[in-house]
């Protein structure tokens, strides 16, 4: 599961930046893109929230769930900021 969610994110982030989803704000946004990307955000932010609630009860991956859910947050902060969802 971790290794799957850590592509995941990696995928998502690109590194620093994510020039595929500045490339996706230069499309016309329907609603429905924009409902999807408000479900991505929901998604996100319940995965980290789910992430620390296991990182208290597995203290040996709690390092490492913690990081994965501050990832979440941030890729979740990067869409709501970029396409002004919440």
């Amino acid at each position: 599961m971790l290794a799957t969610l850590n592509r995941g994110l990696a995928i998502l982030k690109g590194g620093r930046e994510t020039p595929w989803l500045a490339g996706l704000a230069d499309r016309c946004m329907t609603e429905d893109r924009i409902d999807r990307v408000r479900e991505t955000v929901k998604f996100l932010r319940k995965s980290a929230a789910e992430l620390r609630q296991t990182a208290t009860n597995e203290p040996d991956l709690a390092r490492t769930l913690r990081h994965l859910a501050d990832q979440c947050e941030a890729v979740a902060k990067e869409f709501a900021e970029h396409y002004g969802v919440d």
